[in-house]
């Protein structure tokens, strides 16, 4: 479980997981984040794949009682 900033909702979230890395120029990349109720709403491209996998990851958390506040579910298709 890692607790932090939803790119989606704009909030704070129990747990999260990285759905893309944002290239920044010359800079170092930016990671965008969601929690699994905004995981499982993302659809299309770019985030399609990674989004399919950040689901599965944090459902599995869901599934072994590391997220509170988060029920197991089965998740959408994309």
């Amino acid at each position: 479980m890692s607790a932090g900033w939803c790119q989606w909702h704009q909030a704070h979230a129990d747990d999260v997981e990285i759905i893309d890395v944002i290239e920044r120029g010359s800079g170092p990349p930016a990671a965008a984040s969601a929690c699994l109720p905004c995981a499982r709403n993302i659809r299309g491209i770019p985030y399609g794949e990674t989004a399919r996998a950040a689901v599965k990851a944090l459902e599995e958390r869901v599934v072994q009682g590391d997220v509170v506040g988060v029920e197991a579910g089965a998740a959408e298709e994309f």
